[in-house]
């Protein structure tokens, strides 16, 4: 169901999951939020889920050292 998403809190989730991965893996990783209104409406679970796969993804795929950048723009 539809509510309220705070896009910062979304990041701050992904970085808790994915963080100590790209950190044993040597990968710098930044997740930021470039919004003046992080807040949209949607289904919180699907947001997350597709969050964690693509960040998750990217840090698996990048080369130590590496970096992986994320930018959630609304």
């Amino acid at each position: 169901s539809k509510t309220q998403v705070d896009l910062c809190d979304a990041a701050n989730s992904v970085d808790a999951i994915v963080g100590s991965l790209a950190r044993e893996k040597g990968v710098d990783l930044s997740i930021d939020v470039d919004s003046l209104d992080p807040v949209v409406v949607t289904d919180p679970n699907i947001v997350h889920k597709i969050l964690v796969n693509l960040v998750s993804n990217a840090v698996k795929f990048t080369d130590s050292p590496g970096r992986v950048a994320a930018s959630l723009v609304y």
